[in-house]
């Protein structure tokens, strides 16, 4: 399962193994190895790994269907706290590990929140 859920979610990115094993920084041997079940990745390998497309080890690892699980975004009043929002954002991929937004994926958070508002307030 392992194996299948790794190259599954490389196929997503549309790059080719020895592209993305180029891009991991590792060499395309080691990666392949991961993706046919021939090499056992690490748990540091499959903790980024998981990081970078914003699942759960579980799912990588074959534990659960869900890709992710559902992070809860408020707090006992029904606001949203900000480790909140900073989680569910690293959940769904959109912040790196250094916590930074990308360019993109802040131009299209924005559009998601204009939306919101002018939905609520429309």
């Amino acid at each position: 399962m392992l194996f299948e859920r790794i190259r599954e979610l490389r196929e997503s990115t549309g790059l080719s193994a020895r592209k993305f094993a180029e891009e991991l920084g590792i060499k395309y041997t080691t990666y392949y190895g991961y993706e046919t079940g021939t090499r056992e990745p690490g748990s540091e390998f499959i903790a980024n790994f998981a990081r970078r497309f914003g699942v759960s080890t579980d799912y990588i690892l074959g534990l659960e269907q869900k890709k992710s699980p559902e992070p809860a975004l408020t707090d006992p009043e029904g606001s949203v706290t900000r480790d909140q929002l900073v989680e569910a954002l690293q959940t769904m991929g959109f912040l790196d590990e250094n916590g930074q937004l990308s360019d993109a994926d802040l131009k299209f958070l924005s559009s998601v929140v204009a939306l919101l508002d002018e939905w609520f307030n429309g």
